[in-house]
Order: C-alpha cells, then sequence, then structure tokens
C-alpha cells in the first residue's frame, strides 16, 4: 500500500461519521466528494500501482473535487429563547442555512421551518446580500434577543459575519426586512480578528 492512503481512507471515514452525525446519509462515496475510493490490494488487481499518475489515479490525489467548504466539516448551533420556539443553525459543505422549529407543546418536534409563511425547510442564508465569496465558510452560530435572531459565520480565512433575521410571530424571516429607514438586512463583516489575513 502507497503511503498517504491509509490516512485518506481514515479521514474519508471521519467524514462520513461527521456528517451522518449531523443527520445526514452519507456513503464513503459521498464523503469522498464522488466514486468511492478503492482501496489498495496487493497483487496483481492492485489500483494503487506506480505509474499512474495524473487526474484517474485514484491513490495520487485524483477524481472528484470536494465542494468548497467541505474540508471545515459540518457544523449547528441552536437556541432557544422562549418555551415556544428554537431557531437553528446549520453547516452543510460550506453553505449556512436557518431554519426554527416549534418545541411547545412537543419538545421532541423535529419539523423545521422557515420563511415568511413558515413553510417546511431550512432557508439558504448564502444567497442573502454580503454573503462571504472568497473563502469557504467553516461554521455558524445564532442567538436571540426577543424577535431579533443573530447569525454568524466564519471562513477560513478568520473573518466574521453577522447577519440579522426577524423572529417575530410564528416565523423566521431571513434577512429581516426593511423597517423605516432602515434597509433590509445583509450579511456585514465584523472587526477582523488579531491574526487573521
Amino acid at each position: 500500500m502507497r503511503a498517504g492512503l491509509g490516512s485518506r481512507a481514515g479521514a474519508a471515514v471521519s467524514l462520513a461519521v461527521a456528517v451522518a452525525a449531523a443527520g445526514a446519509v452519507v456513503t464513503p462515496a459521498a464523503a469522498t466528494g464522488g466514486s468511492a475510493r478503492p482501496v489498495a490490494s496487493h497483487g496483481a488487481a492492485d489500483p494503487c500501482k506506480p505509474g499512474r499518475p495524473g487526474p484517474d489515479d485514484p491513490c495520487d490525489g485524483g477524481g472528484p473535487t470536494p465542494p468548497p467548504g467541505a474540508a471545515c466539516g459540518p457544523a449547528v448551533d441552536s437556541t432557544q429563547p422562549n418555551g415556544n420556539e428554537e431557531y437553528l443553525g446549520a453547516l452543510y459543505q460550506g453553505v449556512p442555512f436557518a431554519g426554527r422549529r416549534d418545541v411547545a407543546p412537543d419538545p421532541e418536534n423535529t419539523v423545521v421551518t422557515s420563511g415568511p409563511a413558515d413553510a417546511v425547510g431550512w432557508d439558504d442564508l448564502s444567497d442573502v446580500a454580503g454573503f462571504p465569496g472568497d473563502s469557504p465558510v467553516c461554521d455558524i452560530s445564532v442567538a436571540a434577543n426577543g424577535s431579533d435572531v443573530f447569525y454568524k459565520i466564519i471562513t477560513l480565512d478568520g473573518d466574521v459575519y453577522t447577519l440579522h433575521c426577524d423572529g417575530s410571530g410564528q416565523a423566521l424571516v431571513c434577512p429581516a426586512p426593511a423597517q423605516g429607514q432602515i434597509p433590509p438586512s445583509q450579511w456585514r463583516e465584523v472587526t477582523d480578528l488579531p491574526n487573521s489575513p
């Protein structure tokens, strides 16, 4: 077996376990971003023989490239500002999502809703104005104060962004709509972290 193959296979399995823990069904093939990479065997059918470098070599870094943000892994955060609802933030393959779920009268409710119509499903926050496009997003957090819900993301470069959403009533609306002279919310970069590029 060529050096490094075992560590790549272990990383793919670790990624598959991490994504599965976040609630997605993932196979080792999906964890590597495409077809499963063969495990090296010794003998005539060894797919990792020397002399096969290039994009088709499954043992030499060939194969599909993972999507942006996949190197950071999935993430999830939540906050429960009252006894009736919970706000959730999830990050998958570099894309942040927002949602809410009712926790009263059933704290075991698993239905996530979003948007002004409180429709079932997650709201993709990457299409909100100001979303960073120059570095993958690696983590997400959510906080709430009254009807104000704030999502924070951090990029691989260490840039932190915040987005204000409206949690009034029985819905989560991202971004928060315009209010009088205040324009609709958008992703805004906060003060740079020390030592960030």
